[in-house]
């Protein structure tokens, strides 16, 4: 009796890949079907399957740590902050009043009512949260300065407060030619 030995049985399919190409071991979770739904739209949108979707999200989450620490360093007023405004932000925006009719919208710019409610919302809510989370600056009088001394932080402190308006104002298109008119006007107070 004639026996054929293999070393290997063959393998049924298309041939393996390498270590460096496979994706690791799969993962199974739960979850709603609200959320199911949101990961295979943005799968669709972004042209990749919902678990490709799964892992891309996944990997910016780990992402956003290092951002945070770059751009707040080791301080938690910034990062406070900045989650109270977004936070303010994402609750007025889908707001409802207790007789669910919405009264938050995603454009603040509109000339219509709920783009007025928003905006009243917002400014009210961004107020509050700054208030608590940059006191006032001390007046030069509450600092155990010299008369000179005094007179240096005063001058700081008003050139700050225009910093930051001027700031703000080239960031938020109000003032395009600044930068430009301060660059080349060489001023050092800039």
């Amino acid at each position: 009796m004639n026996t054929i030995e293999h070393d290997q049985p063959r393998r049924r399919g298309r041939p393996g890949k390498a270590a460096d190409e496979r994706k690791s071991a799969n993962m199974k979770f739960r979850t709603r079907e609200d959320l199911r739904e949101k990961i295979e739209a943005a799968a669709a949108d972004a042209g990749r399957s919902a678990s490709e979707e799964v892992e891309a999200r996944l990997l910016n989450s780990f992402n956003v740590e290092p951002l945070h620490h770059m751009v707040f360093g080791n301080g938690d007023d910034a990062r406070r902050l900045i989650t109270n405004i977004l936070t303010a932000i994402k609750t007025v925006q889908d707001y409802e009043n207790p007789i669910d009719v919405k009264l938050g919208t995603v454009d603040w710019r509109g000339e219509d009512p709920l783009s007025d409610f928003t905006r009243a919302a917002l400014r009210n809510a961004f107020s509050v949260i700054i208030s608590q989370a940059l006191p006032p600056p001390r007046a030069p009088d509450q600092l155990p300065f010299s008369d000179e001394q005094r007179k240096v932080y005063e001058r700081a402190l008003n050139h700050m407060k225009a910093f930051g308006i001027e700031f703000a104002e080239l960031i938020t298109g109000q003032r395009p030619n600044l930068a430009e008119a301060l660059n080349s006007a060489g001023d050092p107070e800039h």
